[in-house]
């Protein structure tokens, strides 16, 4: 009888509890495992290597580490942005490819290459970005 009373008397409690279930809040279209880190939405054509820079910076914040378990301290993860370049020659005109950091897809330590947008320079001055860009100048 009185694995009864106790078995009625957990139903009537577990009646009296909820959970709530919302949605996660949305992020005006971009995916949670895609933040733009970087501000290069305002890069444009025609800006020198030198204004780039000072809109992107030449470090960016990816993360913070814990540095040990005990403390409540973290440390800054930076890398260098533009984070690869190099120089490649298409229908005899050499350009500068700058591959800066935009955005963490996977945090699994590795940069791919779909985290890096491209910046195209043409002697000093910008001239498009971004991947189809680049492949478009390729072909």
């Amino acid at each position: 009888m009185s694995k009864i009373i106790l078995w009625l008397y957990c139903l009537g409690l577990a009646g009296c509890t909820f959970l709530r279930v919302s949605e996660p809040p949305r992020t005006s279209g971009v995916s949670p495992k895609a933040f733009i880190l970087s501000r290069i939405e305002n890069v444009r054509v025609g800006m020198s290597y030198g204004e780039v820079v000072a809109i992107l910076g030449k470090t960016i914040t990816i993360g913070y580490e814990r540095r040990d378990r005990a403390s409540d301290v973290y440390s800054l993860i930076t890398i260098s942005n533009p984070y690869r370049q190099e120089s490649v020659r298409y229908s005899d005109k050499t350009y500068d490819v700058f591959y800066c950091f935009t955005r963490v897809r996977v945090p699994d330590g590795i940069v791919s290459d779909d985290e890096l947008t491209p910046l195209v320079f043409e002697r000093g001055i910008l001239i498009g970005k971004g991947w189809n860009f680049l492949n478009a100048l390729k072909q």
